[in-house]
């Protein structure tokens, strides 16, 4: 089973949260993507830096996302 399969399964069991450790970043973007988009789901990452962000199907982009 490779790495894309596997994620889709966690996200598929319901499980919240998924924390990868990665230097390839972009490459976990394209892949969590496309989960979402095929399960119609929201996205939303975080980092240290760039705080909380939705992903915007439309704008095929990250926004930030206010926390309140």
């Amino acid at each position: 089973m490779n790495f894309n399969d596997e994620l889709e399964n966690l996200v598929k069991a319901n499980i919240p949260v998924v924390q990868v450790v990665t230097y390839e970043w972009q490459r976990l973007y394209g892949f969590c993507v496309g989960i979402a988009e095929d399960n119609k789901l929201e996205l939303y990452t975080w980092s240290v830096i760039s705080g909380l962000k939705k992903w915007n199907k439309n704008l095929k982009s990250l926004k930030m996302k206010k926390i309140l």
